[in-house]
């Protein structure tokens, strides 16, 4: 992953502040720009992790792979998958 944080790791990292538990706590830039990098990170590790053999159908991993990455894609707003 380049330098640069991409857009949906930025917005997944800005919706911390937006949840009816953390709304009234001023956002800290710093932070949400290292929430953003940890996203990216993750983001980078989940698209290696679909094409790797093991997370493949029929693969060791591949049940449990489905059960993560459900989650991680159900809501299209915090999405970390890349858009087919």
């Amino acid at each position: 992953m380049s330098a640069e944080l991409s857009t949906k790791a930025t917005t997944v990292a800005a919706q911390a502040w937006c949840t009816p538990t953390t709304s009234h706590i001023t956002m800290i830039p710093e932070l949400a720009q290292e929430f953003a990098r940890i996203v990216d990170e993750y983001r980078s590790a989940i698209i290696w992790m679909s094409g790797a053999s093991d997370f493949a159908e029929g693969g060791q991993a591949h049940a449990h792979w489905v059960r993560v990455r459900e989650r991680l894609v159900s809501d299209p707003e915090i999405s970390l998958c890349p858009d087919p």
